[in-house]
């Protein structure tokens, strides 16, 4: 209805802010207003056709029931944006709270891994330290095997000085045994073999011979194989041999260098075993024989500068 009593539709409602409380009441209160100028025009007596009347009536009835529908479906479409908005903001809220969870998290993991990388940063420490000191440990080791290793190489050169005057004095004193070693040899040549055969062993043949016109025993050892070994250990045996002096031994004379070598003795008249054949001893004999063997045996057992264990 506007200022000439004429009825209008189609007027627009401004619809912001239609979501508060002050809207709709201010609403409410036009609507009742609307009404109440209505129905008071309606009651006067109008001029003009009441078919207009009713007509105009119907349209701002249904106009108003229209705007009431847009605004119900308005007030839906409110409360439906704002139920989600209020779903959307308790979900944007429950992630905030889970970021702030992560956030705490991360942040609690870091002051771990910082936590630990200041722990491994001391230990590290701690480990080179440590390691520095057994380096020094090992320098001066190593310096300490170095002087002892100058001192021993020094020692081991006087050492060779040493030894090397010794071997010189041994060289000396063998050429000089060797050289009175040889008051035991005897020239092949002056020895003459018969065929007369006292014996014969694994070893040797001991024949009967002749000796710068003495009668002697020579034991011919089998061929043997020549060398430096070989007459070493029969020189030795040769040089002990022609030492030993007893009345109960067999008196070494010589014997030769040069080929198969021939070995000289005293030559006895008969031996023990000839007389164990030939004759049957009383026990008075057999004593004196053992006591002369036993005192035979004594003596090599006694000579010095080294026993004779066994004399073939």
């Amino acid at each position: 209805l506007n200022s000439k009593g004429e009825w209008t539709v189609g007027d627009t409602l401004d619809t912001n802010g239609m979501n508060n409380k002050e809207y709709k009441k201010k609403y409410q209160q036009q609507l009742q207003t609307v009404r109440r100028i209505w129905l008071d025009e309606y009651q006067k007596p109008r001029k003009g056709d009441t078919a207009d009347i009713e007509q105009t009536v119907q349209a701002l009835i249904q106009s108003l029931e229209e705007k009431e529908t847009r605004l119900q479906e308005k007030e839906k479409e409110a409360q439906e944006s704002k139920r989600e908005a209020r779903v959307f903001r308790q979900k944007l809220e429950q992630k905030e709270r889970e970021e702030a969870e992560k956030e705490q998290e991360i942040r609690r993991h870091r002051h771990q891994l910082q936590e630990k990388d200041r722990e491994h940063q001391v230990v590290l420490q701690e480990s080179q330290e440590a390691l520095w000191q057994k380096v020094i440990v090992i320098i001066e080791k190593a310096r300490e095997l170095q002087e002892k290793d100058r001192e021993l190489q020094e020692k081991d050169r006087e050492h060779q000085v040493v030894l090397q005057e010794k071997d010189r004095e041994l060289q000396e004193k063998d050429r000089e045994l060797r050289e009175s070693q040889d008051h035991w040899s005897i020239n092949k040549d002056e020895v003459t073999l018969t065929k007369e055969e006292l014996g014969r062993g694994s070893y040797a043949v001991v024949t009967v011979g002749i000796f710068r016109g003495l009668r002697v025993a020579v034991k011919s050892l089998h061929n043997i194989i020549i060398s430096d070994y070989n007459l070493g250990i029969f020189s030795r045996e040769m040089s002990i041999a022609s030492r030993v002096r007893h009345p109960n031994l067999v008196q070494f004379i010589g014997a030769t260098k040069v080929g198969n070598p021939l070995i000289l003795t005293e030559l006895m008249s008969t031996s023990l075993n000839r007389e164990l054949r030939r004759n049957r001893l009383s026990n008075q004999q057999i004593l004196s024989i053992a006591q002369d063997v036993a005192l035979g045996l004594n003596y090599l057992h006694l000579f010095k500068p080294q026993p004779i264990i066994h004399q073939r």
